[in-house]
């Protein structure tokens, strides 16, 4: 059993580690702007990670991340596709009608 003393439980709540505030921005920027999403995620890892236990999140920031880069590929390939098809067009259009 804990034995709580005048203020310890005061000084406890003080010490408890609090979420990042930019961990949980970045995971939501995640979804709605890849890049940003994915910087902010980095940095708020770097200063979770450095801030020796004062902050928590970790977990939002990797996952900030990882949602980051799945938009950021599912957009680039998507954006490959619709600029190979107008070229493809293009060049069928450019030969000669056999």
């Amino acid at each position: 059993h804990a034995v709580h003393r005048g203020g310890s439980a005061a000084r406890e709540t003080a010490a408890e580690p609090k979420t990042s505030a930019l961990a949980i921005v970045a995971f939501i920027l995640s979804f709605a702007c890849g890049p940003l999403g994915l910087l902010l995620s980095l940095i708020a890892f770097a200063r979770i990670k450095g801030s020796k236990g004062r902050l928590r999140g970790e977990w939002l920031a990797v996952f900030g991340v990882i949602v980051s880069v799945i938009f950021l590929l599912l957009w680039s390939l998507g954006k490959q596709s619709k600029s190979s098809k107008p070229r493809r067009a293009a060049v069928t259009m450019a030969l000669p009608a056999a």
